[in-house]
């Protein structure tokens, strides 16, 4: 009896150090993580996650490899719906996307986005715009800034993915610029191709992806100059001269349109996991996100790239996610009309 009493005893032990060993290990995260971006090589996003995934898995537990996947399509809508309705939900993906993705979802602008932003596991953010400004490029053969481009009427044949394409429609609605938007392009490498071949007049893109991929935009040699900025409430100091759209003469209406495609820049480089991963595996990647962001190497890395490092968390991104959900209607509906023509 005792015998069997011990023994019904070891059996349960065991049994519970199984079960919990289960309840462990389904909470560990996996050896190889991959890392998914949804541009193709070459461009903004994909250079930050490449710095990321060689720095990150120092400051996660057992220091999984982290293998970085380019799923491009649709500005990111294929890897946004895969990692939302098909990735694994073990830790073993994550991934970076579109910054206007929770302003396209939470509008219900897209067909093709079947998701709640809201629901994803957010990571953070590696950049909330403090020292970057989204950009109107355009050929310096076409206009001097600003003024010239709209007194001029002269068409400006510009590349679109569909990030950004909103940017477009505003600056030839609001700000009456003579902009023809032109689709098909895969990413934002073939964009920058596209205007180094004369093939297209400008684009809309941040500066910090211009530094991080077409650097020679920057330099006084350049044949492509800023004429407007966006997403900033004071002018950068790179660009003393080139106005805020803000600046110029906009309606109560235009304000409050542009006050909305603004916001997502707050997370300008976002990084997402499945909706409902387990808490454990979501806090050792947000975890890991926060510490890596501080890493000394990676800010060195960054550096040289002129890429902005101004992170945010998880926190900050739902609490920005429901400001724009809570937007009015009318100018929710209206961004879906301003946007539609691009896409």
């Amino acid at each position: 009896m005792i015998r069997h009493g011990l023994g019904s005893g070891l059996a349960a032990f065991a049994c519970a150090a199984l079960l919990s060993f289960g309840a462990f290990a389904n909470e560990t995260l996996p050896r190889q993580i991959r890392l998914i971006v949804g541009y193709g090589p070459g461009g903004g996003y994909d250079a930050y996650a490449r710095v990321i995934a060689r720095h990150m898995p120092k400051y996660l537990p057992g220091a999984p490899g982290i293998t970085v996947q380019n799923m491009p399509g649709a500005a990111s809508l294929r890897a946004t719906n895969f990692i939302y309705a098909s990735a694994p939900k073990d830790g073993s993906v994550f991934g970076t996307v579109s910054r206007d993705v929770g302003l396209i979802g939470l509008s219900g602008d897209s067909k093709s986005v079947r998701i709640d932003p809201v629901e994803f596991t957010w990571i953070g953010s590696a950049s909330s715009y403090e020292d970057d400004a989204y950009l109107f490029w355009i050929r310096k053969s076409l206009a001097g800034d600003m003024k010239d481009a709209v007194s001029s009427k002269r068409e400006i044949m510009v590349g679109v993915t569909g990030e950004g394409s909103e940017f477009a429609v505003f600056a030839r609605e609001a700000l009456k610029l003579p902009i023809k938007t032109v689709s098909g392009y895969p990413d934002s490498n073939a964009l920058f191709l596209a205007i180094e071949r004369g093939e297209l007049d400008g684009r809309f893109v941040g500066l910090s992806a211009v530094r991080a991929s077409q650097n020679t935009w920057v330099g006084d040699s350049s044949q492509v100059q800023p004429i407007v900025q966006f997403a900033r409430r004071t002018r950068h100091p790179a660009y003393p001269n080139v106005p805020l759209a803000r600046e110029l003469p906009l309606s109560d209406n235009d304000r409050a349109l542009l006050d909305l495609i603004e916001l997502p820049f707050a997370l300008s480089k976002p990084y997402i996991a499945p909706p409902n991963l387990p808490e454990a595996l979501a806090k050792s990647l947000q975890d890991g996100f926060t510490k890596v962001m501080k890493d000394p190497e990676l800010l060195q890395e960054f550096a040289r790239l002129g890429a902005d490092v101004s992170p945010i968390d998880a926190t900050q991104i739902v609490k920005m996610l429901k400001a724009i959900q809570t937007a009015p209607e009318d100018v929710k509906a209206r961004m879906r009309s301003l946007m539609a023509p691009a896409r």
